[in-house]
């Protein structure tokens, strides 16, 4: 099989042959979409510290409208809810992973989730309530689209099968 090179598949990464060497094709890391979600990230634990220390004090009418009127709970939710999803799309995106899309629709999904609720505990508006909506919702158009993509190297070209003639 020496001089020879086909194209197979291993576990979502694409890997050469040729003759008794094989060489694994780099992964299709995705920078700007680490980036992206590592602000988010930072966003949120920065907002779950500010809500812990009480560097954000809220006013005293709007923190009797969290649950059991605590920001220390708020905080922990932002964190599991928002921060630590965000992270974890970082890590899928810098190193190329396949789930990043979809990983992408679900954080866009949570943090959508996590804005209506929060505007519904509070029932009041602040500026970062669509800002970080919009961040969201770009998150899922993202996802989706990149979802039915093909693989970066997989050599059709296409994210879809020429329909039967």
């Amino acid at each position: 099989m020496s001089g020879q090179r086909t194209q197979t598949r291993a576990g979502g990464v694409a890997v050469r042959r040729t003759g008794p060497h094989t060489r694994t094709a780099p992964p299709h890391r995705r920078p700007w979409l680490a980036a992206y979600a590592a602000q988010l990230a930072v966003g949120a634990y920065g907002g779950a510290l500010g809500l812990t220390t009480g560097f954000l004090d809220l006013p005293p009418n709007l923190e009797q409208r969290l649950p059991f009127g605590s920001p220390v709970l708020g905080a922990v939710a932002l964190t599991v809810l928002v921060g630590v999803p965000a992270t974890v799309l970082t890590a899928l995106a810098w190193a190329g992973h396949r789930w990043a899309p979809d990983a992408a629709v679900a954080v866009g999904v949570l943090l959508v989730g996590w804005i209506l609720v929060e505007a519904a505990f509070l029932r009041e508006v602040s500026f970062l309530q669509p800002f970080y909506a919009a961040v969201g919702a770009g998150l899922v158009v993202w996802g989706r689209a990149k979802a039915g993509a093909a693989p970066h190297g997989s050599g059709n070209g296409s994210a879809r099968a020429a329909p039967p003639r």
